[in-house]
């Protein structure tokens, strides 16, 4: 028994060694949230992460609500795809199922797999995820790392309309009134007329002043 003691334990510090070298890859939608318009397109991209483990195939498979979303005709866009042989870009929007599938020779986190195109159709939450179907293979040894509860999912509120957030206006500036104006600046109406009369009576006198007088 004390023989054989050793030996378990020895066993169990490799296993634990092992599993604690063991990477676990994953797939995940950006943007993982979005609120967006009735009839309008929502776009997501479907990024996976293979840490430092060179990978050779990476198959997605997806469900969507179909009540509320659904895959645009020649909307799975692969371009700047990081797989270079796909072997199905295939859809349903009346299951609400997505797969996408391909070989590879790459290892790195952020890798695009594919480009998605929804068209939105009801008011809800659209809640989109990987299953369990969803294969990522390590190239050394044909192993499926994929772990789905390391994968992150995609929940996009659509809406009759988008709230816009509300516009900072700066404060409007305020006109002096008559209260504010320092005295000596400005003048009243009656104030103009006295004046105007005064002056008027000014040059009128100055007038008759230098007027010369005719003799009879």
């Amino acid at each position: 028994m004390k023989r054989v003691l050793p030996v378990v334990l020895l066993f169990l510090v490799f296993a634990v060694v092992q599993s604690r070298g063991a990477h676990a890859a994953s797939l995940n939608f950006s943007p993982s949230s979005k609120s967006i318009k009735v009839g309008d397109t929502l776009t997501v991209s479907i990024l996976f992460d293979t840490g430092s483990v060179t990978v050779n195939k990476v198959k997605a498979s997806i469900t969507f609500p179909p009540s509320l979303l659904s895959v645009e005709t020649d909307s799975i866009i692969t371009t700047g795809s990081a797989i270079t042989d796909f072997k199905e870009t295939i859809y349903s929007n009346v299951t609400g199922t997505i797969d996408i599938s391909g070989n590879t020779s790459i290892s790195g986190s952020g890798k695009l797999l594919a480009n998605i195109k929804f068209k939105t159709k009801a008011v809800g939450t659209a809640n989109v995820s990987f299953d369990a179907d969803s294969q990522i293979i390590q190239s050394s040894d044909s192993k499926n790392i994929f772990s789905l509860t390391d994968s992150t999912g995609g929940t996009y509120t659509i809406a009759t309309t988008i709230t816009p957030p509300p516009i900072t206006t700066p404060p409007e500036k305020k006109q002096a009134t008559s209260s504010q104006i320092p005295e000596g600046m400005g003048f009243t109406t009656p104030t103009f007329i006295l004046g105007f009369m005064a002056l008027s009576s000014v040059i009128l006198g100055i007038f008759l002043i230098r007027r010369p007088v005719r003799s009879s």
